[in-house]
């Protein structure tokens, strides 16, 4: 699902876990955020 766009933000869901990664292209690197708490709604 990953693009070689630079720049670019993807939010990317998971069919296998219940979480969204935040997919930040940028200078042609690319960072993953699990954000999963936030998808869980656990303190």
């Amino acid at each position: 699902m990953l693009t070689s766009d630079t720049g670019k933000t993807d939010a990317v869901i998971d069919p296998k876990h219940p979480s969204i990664h935040l997919v930040i292209h940028d200078y042609g690197w690319s960072t993953t955020l699990a954000l999963d708490w936030i998808i869980r709604g656990e303190a």
